[in-house]
């Protein structure tokens, strides 16, 4: 009976630390971003009625990408385990949480599954276009 108590004990006690493994394990890496951005074309279209001509040309931009990744077993529990952050310093912030990993892409989507934006981990390449605003760069890692 003690033998059993152990085993149970032992077991209960392995389980508990795969859970918070799984739950706790991840990696954050931020990479400074530089590009050219402008306002989208669906900003432009929704605003450019009232307000007319509206100038949009591309201009250089500079911006951190934070990409936060969970362990890959959280997949058997998730269906993503990764989130990623888009900063403009002092402007603005935008957040992805529904991203498919294609291994050398990170495909960025909206909450109904539309793609937004790409990020490319063997070119570190980033580009997207949301609502109202639309990137294309690169990226270099920052040393955290």
């Amino acid at each position: 009976m003690r033998l059993l108590l152990k085993i149970v004990g032992y077991s209960t006690l392995l389980v508990s630390l795969f859970i918070a493994y799984l739950f706790w394990a991840e990696e954050t890496v931020i990479y400074r971003c530089e590009g050219e951005g402008r306002y989208s074309q669906s900003f432009i279209d929704e605003y450019e009625p009232q307000l007319g001509k509206i100038d949009n040309p591309y201009v250089s931009e500079v911006g951190f990408l934070k990409i936060q990744s969970s362990s890959k077993i959280t997949l058997l529990v998730a269906e993503d385990r990764h989130t990623i952050w888009w900063e403009r310093p002092n402007e603005s912030v935008y957040l992805w949480i529904n991203i498919e990993d294609l291994g050398i892409q990170l495909q960025l989507k909206n909450y109904d599954g539309d793609l937004e934006g790409v990020f490319s981990t063997v070119s570190k390449s980033f580009s997207f276009i949301i609502i109202n605003r639309e990137f294309e760069g690169l990226c270099q890692l920052v040393n955290n």
